[in-house]
């Protein structure tokens, strides 16, 4: 008796189809369904561009260095059905035109709980740092604030010299983007995430428990990743410092104050 499988999915339902050819020639179809864990709206990974907030059609997104899934016009990649609970990596790419971009997420009963959206800036001919702020749904505004030793870039000033915000998000997922151009002009960058939405309730968590994710590149490489820590009270976020033209000194202190 020949036997041939197939697997078919639709939505959360999983089809395995199996056709065998009977000796007498007859052919039977049998059919076995199951259902995927999870909502497969919360198995989705966004790709944006870092400056614009625009989807990122046609990258990939290679998952565990084993998937490779193309993202669509509205910069979607679907985990396939294979990805499992625990924790994954990811590259994006899409050659000569987005800087290589590595992260990681986790699957919990089906579901992505964390790097929902990864921002990635475009290869540049002229050096810069770019320091990327992606989130999740809440809060619904974070803001980026990069001070110098002569002047602090943010929402409400948003150029200065060699500083500037180039993107302000004020309705949840980000991305905020900050470009720094003539590093030397300054011996120390600080960077801060500051929570507007709760900025009168200095204790909420609600920023620490965003899944708040900011990346560091270096001309048109990935330097550092920093991912908030949960369940910490305070609505702003020392991030880390760039000292002496190119040294990053990393802080990750949360606190209640405002800045």
């Amino acid at each position: 008796m020949f036997s041939e499988g197939t697997t078919v999915t639709k939505n959360k339902n999983v089809v395995d189809i199996s056709i065998k050819l009977k000796t007498n020639g007859d052919i039977e179809i049998e059919k076995a369904s199951k259902t995927l864990p999870g909502d497969p709206e919360k198995r989705i990974i966004i790709i944006k561009d870092s400056d614009t907030g625009n989807p990122v059609p046609q990258a990939n997104v290679e998952i565990d260095k084993k998937w490779d899934v193309i993202t669509s016009n509205e910069g979607k990649a679907d985990l396939p059905d294979d990805v499992e609970d625990g924790e994954h990596s990811m590259v994006v790419t899409k050659d000569g035109v987005y800087v290589r971009t590595e992260s990681t997420f986790s699957v919990e009963n089906g579901e992505i709980t964390t790097a929902v959206q990864i921002s990635v800036p475009k290869i540049v001919d002229y050096e810069r740092f770019k320091i990327v702020l992606d989130w999740g749904e809440y809060p619904y505004d974070l803001d980026s604030h990069i001070l110098s030793n002569r002047y602090h870039v943010y929402y409400s000033n948003m150029n200065a010299l060699n500083l500037n915000l180039d993107r302000d998000d004020t309705t949840s997922y980000g991305p905020e983007t900050v470009t720094v151009r003539d590093i030397a002009l300054s011996p120390i960058y600080q960077y801060y995430v500051f929570d507007f939405s709760n900025r009168d309730y200095p204790w909420s968590t609600a920023m620490s428990n965003s899944g708040a994710q900011v990346r560091v590149f270096y001309n048109n490489e990935l330097v550092a990743t920093f991912d908030i820590k949960p369940d910490q009270p305070g609505i702003l976020w020392h991030v880390f410092d760039i000292v002496n033209g190119s040294e990053i000194i990393k802080y990750d202190t949360i606190t209640g104050d405002r800045i």
